[in-house]
């Protein structure tokens, strides 16, 4: 049993390598290996390949890497604080606050203000938002689990009635730039924000793995954390403001990309266990790999016709759920 998490982080680590070369080759123009490999090598500056490939597919490639990984780790986290497998970034309101602050920036800031650096800082701010409300309430009902899975459930619900009155007084061109980023979309990912992604999920990322071990503590229940030693109420706060600052960079990066951070740290848990030792970084590698997947099949399925890639992970993630829910694979987090 201890050789499964090598193994399982050895086929991810092919599974990203596979999946990033397939990114880097497919898309609207198919590429040889050989430009593809010439472009990563610094060759051929002036062709057209070496734009395509360093210019568009490998900042999209790894920016939605980076926002899996961010979303996939968050989700880990949320889940193990709560002990509740329903939380994730999306279903406690983050999400649902970062699309609120961008849809009235695009109904009611000036046309100057315009997407999509604004929709970015939007995002992340709005994310933060969600975050300190959900975490104020619940902690006025000394954070209860079952209060902080209801608080982020109605503010869900509230930002996105919010949004949708933002939707009928907007300006239905600024509108259209917001609807985009609100169904997920790498297209603009450059260098730039490829480079800011990686800051952004690294930093809160450093101390969510170092507290893995607290976590694992923290799983078997308040009482006998405390009776242990560990500070729970300051450790909760800290996982939980690193959780929603990675979910605010990712947001801010990608738009909102729901199922990520629920589906895959349940693959995980069935693949290699419970141990946040082993879980974190598995589920950040496979969620690297499902979102660089879902964004490949968004931009080539239906070529030259891009879909969204939030409404492609939905749809994957609840078939994968369902399926896997109805031959009775769902059990309570230990």
């Amino acid at each position: 049993m201890k050789a499964r998490p090598f193994l399982v982080l050895a086929l991810g680590a092919m599974a990203f390598a596979v999946v990033l070369a397939a990114s880097l080759l497919w898309g609207a123009v198919a590429l040889p290996w050989t430009a593809v490999a010439a472009a990563l090598r610094g060759l051929n500056h002036g062709s057209a390949a070496y734009a395509i490939v360093m210019r568009l597919r490998l900042p999209r490639a790894l920016s939605a890497a980076l926002v899996g990984a961010g979303l996939a780790l968050s989700g880990a986290v949320l889940q193990a604080l709560l002990r509740n497998p329903l939380a994730e970034p999306f279903t406690l309101g983050i999400s649902g606050g970062a699309g609120f602050l961008v849809t009235a920036l695009a109904a009611f800031a000036p046309a100057w203000f315009a997407l999509p650096w604004a929709a970015s800082g939007a995002g992340f701010a709005g994310a933060l938002l969600a975050g300190v409300l959900v975490f104020l309430l619940a902690e006025r009902q000394a954070f209860s689990n079952t209060a902080l899975i209801l608080c982020g459930v109605v503010l869900s619900f509230f930002f996105g009635s919010l949004a949708l009155v933002n939707f009928v007084f907007g300006r239905p061109e600024a509108l259209q730039g917001a609807l985009l980023w609100l169904t997920g979309d790498f297209s603009l990912a450059t260098g730039t924000t490829t480079l800011a992604a990686l800051v952004g999920v690294a930093v809160p990322a450093v101390y969510i793995f170092a507290s893995a071990d607290s976590l694992d503590v923290l799983a078997i229940g308040d009482e006998r954390a405390l009776g242990l030693g560990l500070p729970v109420g300051r450790l909760r706060r800290l996982l939980f403001l690193a959780a929603s600052l990675m979910t605010g960079v990712c947001v801010a990066c990608a738009g909102i990309i729901g199922f990520v951070g629920f589906l895959v740290p349940h693959l995980t848990r069935l693949l290699a266990g419970a141990r946040h030792r082993w879980l974190l970084p598995i589920s950040a590698l496979l969620g690297a790999v499902f979102l660089m997947l879902a964004d490949l099949l968004a931009r080539s399925l239906l070529n030259p016709i891009e879909l969204p890639v939030g409404a492609l992970t939905g749809i994957v993630g609840a078939g994968v759920f369902l399926v896997y829910y109805w031959r009775g694979g769902v059990r309570e987090m230990p």
